[in-house]
């Protein structure tokens, strides 16, 4: 009998570490601008021009089938705008890397740019970012990557 239970002790703890899932479970998210830079680089304040892009990378570690939703916000104490909004499934281990140029319908200072996601319809997200942004019209010839200097930005904050 102490024979048979060391091996049903060993069968089961060779199933446990080489069957069931280890590690932990979540979500990830990576935003950076085009340039490669996250949001905390630049102090919390991104200055974005219309049509700026995004490099947004999800990644499924759920051990699990999971359909994603992405929803891309500007708000600030009056107002908030999806400005882009787009759904994949992922299986577990599954990227999905998007590239999204952003245009917000607005200029201002101190606003919110929000990157949320949620899983399988969820209300609130799994994940997510608020970068503080603000919005400038870049000149016509200027060129990036974008400073927040007047000779580049015309000054126009809405």
């Amino acid at each position: 009998f102490p024979v048979l239970a060391l091996v049903m002790i060993g069968l089961s703890a060779y199933l446990w570490v080489n069957v069931s899932p280890m590690g932990a479970r979540y979500t990830g998210l990576n935003v950076t601008d085009a340039a490669g830079t996250p949001p905390n680089a630049r102090a919390w304040d991104w200055f974005i021009a219309t049509g700026e892009n995004f490099n947004i990378t999800i990644l499924n570690h759920e051990y699990r089938t999971v359909h994603y939703n992405l929803e891309i916000a500007l708000s600030n104490s009056t107002k908030r705008t999806v400005l882009f909004a787009d759904n994949r499934t992922l299986a577990h281990n599954e990227t999905w890397q998007l590239y999204p140029a952003i245009t917000p319908d607005r200029t201002g200072r101190d606003m919110i740019l929000q990157f949320a996601v949620y899983a399988d319809n969820a209300t609130a997200p799994c994940q997510g970012l608020n970068a503080t942004v603000s919005v400038y019209r870049v000149l016509a010839n200027a060129t990036p990557p974008y400073t927040p200097d007047v000779e580049i930005y015309d000054g126009s904050v809405g």
